[in-house]
């Protein structure tokens, strides 16, 4: 980069860092000045919003700057196979590790959750014997069933087993994890045996029935659009489809006092919204947002 270029990268930097309190995560860009660019600022810049991080370009990839993420990157992966250490030692095949006391519990319905929710991010980090061994095991899991008396939790589920497994067989492409998957989702489905097609909190996937309770967050009733959607669309059966499609029409169509931010509640039965609960993007409010964006992502900007 030339010097003009250079000053202009570095107006930018402080920008970012003093004005808008560009987060801590972005390091490089406070090294930013210091290495050389194959484009201009503009491009640059506009690169990174497409998703083009400077160390995957040629001119960039052996810099200075490179090589300490890569470290930094490889900080990160032993943290995690030390961390996954802990898990297969003393809690292998247990929903979670309780590293205090060196012990498990089974406080997700014993679904192996901590395994299952792991497999893309150890694929990704290719750690590809611990994700293998999960993966076997994963085989083992019966997801159509829970401890005596226990109670799925519907949102913790569909974002931690069925977005786990749909994660994982995106990255693989294993029958294995979309049938497992697909097992998932069944159990799941019975939460939307409501008027409003609106899931309910907790789901018996012994009994195959759902608890009921009609007053739901939002962050629970929008947050299954994404995973349902992606099931409908890898299997080609259209029911898991319809079951996201659902509940998002209860939610837009559901009767409230103001436009602009959702009430945090909605009543599975009747589609009213709770005109007593707070606005907010907050805890039980906060994922419903997130996943309107994912969902016009994952669509190709299809939907509005």
């Amino acid at each position: 980069a030339n010097a003009g270029e250079r000053k202009a990268m570095t107006e930018l930097r402080d920008l970012l860092l003093a004005k808008l309190q560009w987060p801590v995560w972005m390091d490089h860009f406070r090294e930013l000045a210091l290495v050389d660019s194959p484009a201009s600022p503009a491009t640059w810049v506009d690169s990174m919003s497409h998703g083009e991080l400077p160390w995957k370009v040629d001119g960039y990839r052996n810099s200075e700057l490179s090589s300490i993420n890569y470290k930094r990157q490889q900080s990160v992966r032993e943290a995690t196979r030390h961390a996954w250490a802990g898990y297969k030692k003393y809690a292998w095949g247990k929903d979670e590790l309780q590293p205090v006391t060196q012990s498990s519990n089974l406080r997700w319905g014993d679904w192996a959750i901590t395994l299952v929710d792991s497999l893309d991010t150890l694929k990704i980090m290719e750690l590809e014997d611990e994700y293998a061994e999960a993966k076997e095991f994963v085989r083992s899991i019966r997801f159509d069933r829970s401890p005596a008396g226990y109670k799925v939790q519907f949102f913790e589920m569909t974002i931690r087993a069925l977005g786990g497994l749909l994660g994982a067989y995106e990255l693989d492409r294993d029958p294995i994890l979309l049938e497992k998957a697909r097992q998932v989702g069944d159990s799941l489905a019975y939460a939307f045996d409501t008027a409003t097609g609106l899931p309910t909190v907790n789901v018996d996937v012994n009994s195959k029935s759902k608890e009921y309770s009609s007053r739901i967050c939002i962050a629970e009733a929008g947050t299954l659009q994404l995973e349902f959607k992606k099931l409908g669309q890898v299997t080609g059966d259209n029911k898991y489809t319809k079951y996201a499609e659902r509940a998002n029409e209860a939610i837009e169509n559901g009767e409230r006092k103001y436009k602009g931010l959702y009430p945090a509640f909605i009543d599975s039965d009747t589609g009213k919204f709770d005109s007593s609960a707070e606005l907010s993007v907050g805890a039980m409010s906060d994922s419903f947002y997130e996943y309107h964006l994912k969902q016009h992502i994952l669509h190709g900007g299809k939907e509005p």
